[in-house]
């Protein structure tokens, strides 16, 4: 498909990759992953490389791992915001660092009354 027509490539996933243990991906982020042509890694690439890829890229569905969740803290917004007329972007979040932490401190984080 052709980009520089304003063409819609295929998905690109945005997966939170959660505090970066493979064993808790999620089983949506699992099946992106499977599914993906490529996969690139925000721990990996430097942010103004992983744009330069994402914009070469010209065919396949793509998945990029971002540390953490999709949404909290993240370049899913940069990537939304810049590459939406190119890809059709899924956004699947990943097990956040809250999330984590309140559940190996054996804690919850919500208020007790």
């Amino acid at each position: 498909m052709n980009k520089g027509l304003g063409v819609i490539l295929e998905s690109l996933f945005v997966i939170g990759a959660g505090p970066g243990d493979e064993s808790l991906l999620t089983a949506q982020a699992k099946s992106a992953l499977e599914g993906a042509r490529r996969v690139l890694n925000t721990r990996d690439v430097p942010l103004p490389l992983l744009m330069d890829a994402l914009r070469a890229i010209d065919s396949g569905a793509v998945a990029v791992l971002v540390s953490g969740d999709s949404g909290f803290f993240s370049v899913a917004k940069k990537i939304v915001n810049e590459l939406s007329g190119l890809y059709d972007i899924e956004l699947i979040p990943g097990i956040s660092s809250i999330q984590y932490l309140s559940a190996k401190l054996k804690t919850h984080m919500t208020t007790q009354q």
